[in-house]
């Protein structure tokens, strides 16, 4: 599971109709000339790259390390796969997150790119935002605050999209029926 401090960090899996397309760091780096990518531990063996000066940390709510952040161009990305095409089915986007600062209007995911018919997450005044599909915003009110461990999660069933931080719905139950497809990869922020 990726873990991540953009001085934030995150675990990732991803949940689709079911099946669990979980990212894990890997130990094992692969290093094409240099680039420092790695494959994942997950039985996808997902190609991750990481941009900037992202780092493994050991400040870990699950496992032995993070991924972290300094806020600052860093990145971790995964190239386009068909496992990131939600379409209009059900789906789960989760993760761990924690902040040592935090500051306006992070992005934090990104599945597929938004502007492609695909999801951007961010964290902004009032909440988290999920851009999805073409739809526009999706808000939901919440307010973290720095040095605390959260695990995040949205999740469609049908058109109900709604968000939970640490096992509890945030907001209220929205409408999305939006057809997710994936061009660009996952990107972590």
């Amino acid at each position: 599971k990726i873990d991540v401090s953009v001085d934030q960090g995150m675990i990732l899996n991803y949940d689709k109709s079911g099946d669990l397309l979980g990212l894990t760091l890997s130990k094992e780096t692969y290093d094409p000339e240099g680039s420092k990518a790695f494959l994942d531990d997950s039985a996808a063996q997902y190609f991750v790259i990481p941009g900037g000066d992202a780092h493994i940390s050991t400040d870990a709510k699950i496992g032995g390390g993070s991924a972290r952040f300094d806020g600052s161009g860093d990145s971790l990305s995964v190239p386009d796969s068909a496992d990131w095409d939600f379409g209009t089915g059900d789906f789960t986007i989760d993760f761990r997150m924690k902040f040592n600062s935090i500051s306006n209007q992070p992005d934090l995911i990104s599945v597929g790119g938004y502007a492609q018919s695909g999801i951007n997450i961010t964290l902004a005044s009032g909440g988290l935002y999920i851009y999805f599909a073409g739809q526009g915003a999706k808000q939901f009110a919440w307010v973290p605050v720095t040095n605390t461990w959260y695990h995040v999660a949205f999740v469609r069933s049908g058109t109900d999209l709604k968000a939970f931080v640490n096992g509890s719905q945030i907001g209220t139950t929205l409408t999305s029926s939006g057809n997710v497809t994936s061009t660009n990869g996952v990107t972590v922020w």
